[in-house]
């Protein structure tokens, strides 16, 4: 699951759980789900450098609060 938060937010260029909300009020059209790998579920980090998306990070297995937590803490880090 990890992963593929990862590569949600790398994609989509922004948070899973920003992601996840934007599904969960419509905003967000399902037709983006249609790939297998795209995962909107809190705990996926796009890492900017100088602005630019240049990877991500996807953190699973912990409780959703402490997921978002820790993947913004090592987004920070690399960004």
């Amino acid at each position: 699951m990890a992963q593929h938060k990862a590569y949600t937010a790398l994609m989509l260029r922004r948070s899973t759980r920003q992601v996840s909300e934007e599904v969960q009020c419509g905003a967000l059209t399902l037709w983006l789900l249609n790939d297998a790998m795209l995962l909107p579920m809190p705990g996926g980090m796009p890492i900017r450098l100088q602005g630019t998306v240049v990877g991500a990070i996807g953190i699973s297995g912990l409780p959703v609060a402490q997921d978002i937590a820790l993947a913004e803490s090592w987004a920070q880090r690399f960004g």
